[in-house]
């Protein structure tokens, strides 16, 4: 079980969530989510998928493509919520005038 997720592993938990529909190659998800070359990008993703998987946030299939389960879906949403500030974390910053 996961107790955090690291920089690397929420990037591409997040980038699985918005795109729900489509179960992606390691190779795929490290050049379109990670901004790796060809050479790189399946390495860099399968570090980052291994853990998702075991924990339950993505599935991998036998072809070799991954997805998003429901429970990496609703731990996605939790963070994409915890990243949009509120209307009062929002003034409270933003509130540079002088009176």
């Amino acid at each position: 079980m996961i107790t955090k997720l690291t920089p690397k592993q929420r990037k591409i938990l997040l980038y699985l969530a918005n795109n729900p529909t489509l179960a992606m190659s390691p190779t795929s998800i490290g050049e379109l989510c990670g901004g790796k070359d060809y050479s790189r990008a399946s390495s860099w993703a399968c570090a980052g998928l291994k853990p998702l998987v075991e924990a339950g946030l993505a599935k991998r299939f036998d072809h070799g493509a991954y997805a998003i389960t429901y429970g990496g879906t609703s731990l996605a949403a939790e963070i994409e919520a915890e990243e949009i500030p509120t209307k009062e974390e929002t003034n409270g910053a933003s509130d540079n005038t002088t009176t």
